[in-house]
């Protein structure tokens, strides 16, 4: 179940009445007094994970549990509350999505840790007394708010760095993404790692007929994936009623629909708004995929159409070959030349004016793969070795001996819910020349 609110009571954080006040009782972590006389695993390092939102959570805990499966290393997360992010939801946010030991901002701040693992750079970081590793979430580096002021990343404060080369390291998923932030931080070093959300996607490509079946789709079914960014210049706040339409104009025993929103909607307007809003295109048959484990990527891999916006999912389904449809919202927020807006320029546009359908048929048909190889190729640059060189690097920053084993590049989990079944339709029959009855049902 996803969790969202003040404070979710699970776990290791709770809340408890005092005399009518509520008070928060965290976990003891491993920089608490008496850990060292709790602990059963022989730990040699510790690991401090910094959350924001539900996107930046997600993002590490996409790789974190497969690099660091390692009874040397005690990960613990904690959530930045000095300048808390729009989104999140404090320590919710982790203990909706992990079962992770979750420490109090005070703790992180103070605390002994090895290396501290962020996916933002805004907030408070400079705070830490720890060496900072952080990635940007996201397929490459494509809109302006995705660049530090300046150029510039936050630095921790270590007055003796040791065995460190720099105080902050910046992992980048591809070498031309370092020309867009300063290079003149003698504290930051930029390592180029690749995407690990990009690899598994496609490492997950031979399952997709097992996401179909799951889903309950037909070898014949043309999926349609309709994936819309967060704000005011996003698919679904140009088109709220998206997905709905596509239901009702795409007869249904030839195409399914399924809503991809990003996790910032859900978010901000929370569960039960966002089911609301989407009820009737649920009961129309279309699958609304709530964010909780990344859960939206089983039936991306299992789509045979990508309607985006600027959000970034479009270079994801560049890569694994899936034909793409432009709803041309929000490009002016991308960064010229990036990789999205060179899609944004390729990419057939949606018209919302005219029917749905043939540009549909004409976008999966008319789809060539080949004048999209150059822009796929800009979103990693270490394609299919993110996992390892994100392990490597960690284990070098925490000065320990890497593994023999290389870490696995894992399908992504089968899908938790089937299309949704629709008890009423409308039939449409017509007889072509030849005598032949066509039958045609949409959701009543």
């Amino acid at each position: 179940m996803w969790l969202i609110g003040p404070l979710a009571t699970c776990c290791n954080v709770s809340e408890v009445a005092d005399g009518g006040n509520s008070l928060q009782r965290w976990a003891k972590g491993p920089s608490g007094e008496g850990w060292e006389k709790r602990r059963t695993f022989p730990v040699e390092r510790k690991v401090l994970v910094v959350g924001r939102g539900p996107t930046t959570t997600l993002w590490v805990l996409d790789f974190l549990d497969e690099v660091l499966a390692d009874p040397r290393i005690q990960v613990v997360f904690c959530v930045d509350e000095d300048t808390p992010d729009t989104f999140s939801q404090g320590p919710a946010d982790f203990l909706a999505f992990t079962d992770g030991l979750v420490i109090p901002w005070s703790e992180a701040t103070d605390g002994d840790f090895d290396l501290a693992i962020a996916a933002s750079f805004e907030g408070s970081l400079q705070r830490l007394k720890c060496p900072l590793l952080l990635g940007l979430h996201g397929a490459s580096v494509v809109k302006r708010g995705a660049i530090p002021e300046g150029g510039c990343f936050p630095v921790p404060q270590i007055e003796d760095l040791g065995r460190h080369r720099a105080a902050t390291t910046v992992m980048l998923s591809h070498p031309e993404q370092k020309a867009l932030f300063a290079p003149d931080q003698p504290q930051v070093d930029v390592e180029i790692t690749g995407d690990p959300c990009l690899d598994r996607l496609v490492a997950s490509r031979p399952q997709r007929d097992l996401y179909r079946r799951d889903l309950g789709l037909d070898a014949f079914h043309r999926l349609v994936a309709v994936c819309s960014t967060w704000g005011s210049d996003s698919l679904l706040s140009a088109v709220p009623d998206i997905a709905l339409r596509l239901a009702s104009e795409l007869p249904l025993d030839r195409y399914r629909v399924a809503l991809m929103a990003h996790p910032n909607i859900w978010a901000a307007h929370g569960p039960w708004q966002v089911r609301t809003w989407m009820r009737q295109a649920k009961d129309a048959g279309v699958l609304v995929i709530p964010p909780p484990q990344n859960a939206w990527r089983s039936a991306f891999v299992a789509s045979d159409l990508v309607i985006h916006d600027h959000g970034s999912v479009g270079l994801n389904a560049l890569a694994l070959g899936i034909p793409v449809i432009a709803a041309l919202t929000g490009f002016a927020a991308t960064i010229e030349d990036s990789p999205i807006a060179e899609l944004g320029g390729l990419a057939p546009r949606v018209d919302f004016d005219a029917p749905l359908r043939p540009q549909i048929d004409e976008a999966i048909s008319g789809y060539d793969q080949d004048r999209y190889r150059e822009v796929a190729s800009r979103v990693s640059g270490k394609p299919g070795q993110s996992l390892r060189l994100h392990r490597d690097l960690i284990y070098n920053l925490l000065g320990l001996e890497i593994p023999a084993t290389e870490p696995r590049v894992l399908a992504v989990a089968r899908p938790s819910e089937s299309m949704p079944a629709i008890l009423c339709h409308y039939v449409v029959t017509r007889v072509d020349s030849a005598g032949h009855v066509h039958l045609e049902r949409f959701p009543a």
